[in-house]
C-alpha cells in the first residue's frame, strides 16, 4: 500500500473524528447555554410564567418573604457494554519448558448513566423571579432547556458546524464564523 494512501486514510479518519467531536459540541453545549439564557430572561417575570413553561415544581420553600422553587429531573439508563479482561497464563511443557500465554475473555457488563438536572428559582414577596441556579449534566438539563429553545436559530447555528471545524483547523478566519453567528442572531432572534 503506498504511503500517500495510508496517509490519506489517516487524514480522512482524523477529519471524521473531528467532525464527530464538533457535532457533539454543537449538540451538547448549547443545552446549558439555552437553559441559562432562558432562565435569565425570566428574571423579573412572575413565577407563574415559568410554571406555564416548565410545569409545576417538585417543591417550594419560604424563607423570610422569599420563596425558592425547585424543579428536578433524574432518569437512569442501564445498558450492556462489552468488557474484556486479560490475564497471563503459564503453560508448562515437557522437558521443563514453560510458556506464558495471554488469555482474554469478553463479558457483557451493565453500565448505568444518570441524566439529572436541578433548577432552583428564587422569588420575592410579589412572586416575581429574582434569581436562579441550576446544576446537572447536559442530557438531564435538556429536559428543561427544550422549553426555551428557539429552533430556527439553533438550526441556523447547526448549519455552521462545517465552518466551525474549518476555523478550528485554521483554514477559515474566526471573523467569518463570528459574522455567520451574528447573521443567525439577526434572522432568528
Amino acid at each position: 500500500m503506498p504511503l500517500s494512501t495510508a496517509r490519506g486514510r489517516k487524514r480522512f479518519v482524523a477529519i471524521v473524528f473531528a467532525l464527530l467531536l464538533t457535532g457533539c459540541a454543537v449538540q451538547t453545549f448549547p443545552t446549558m447555554g439555552v437553559l441559562r439564557e432562558g432562565l435569565a430572561g425570566m428574571v423579573g417575570a412572575p413565577v407563574e410564567a415559568l410554571v406555564e413553561r416548565m410545569g409545576y415544581p417538585e417543591s417550594d420553600v419560604s424563607v423570610g418573604g422569599r420563596k425558592v422553587y425547585t424543579w428536578d429531573h433524574r432518569k437512569a439508563f442501564t445498558y450492556l457494554v462489552p468488557e474484556t479482561v486479560c490475564r497471563d497464563e503459564v503453560v508448562f511443557h515437557p522437558r521443563g519448558r514453560r510458556e506464558v500465554r495471554r488469555v482474554c475473555e469478553t463479558h457483557q457488563v451493565e453500565k448505568t448513566v444518570l441524566h439529572h438536572c436541578t433548577i432552583k428559582v428564587e422569588t420575592d414577596d410579589a412572586e416575581e423571579i429574582t434569581g436562579y441556579s441550576f446544576d446537572g449534566n447536559a442530557d438531564g438539563c435538556e429536559h428543561f432547556a427544550v422549553v426555551f429553545r428557539n429552533l430556527p436559530y439553533e438550526a441556523c447555528i447547526q448549519k455552521l458546524s462545517g465552518l466551525k471545524f474549518a476555523v478550528n483547523i485554521g483554514s477559515e478566519p474566526q471573523e467569518k464564523l463570528t459574522a455567520a453567528i451574528e447573521r443567525c442572531k439577526r434572522l432568528h432572534r
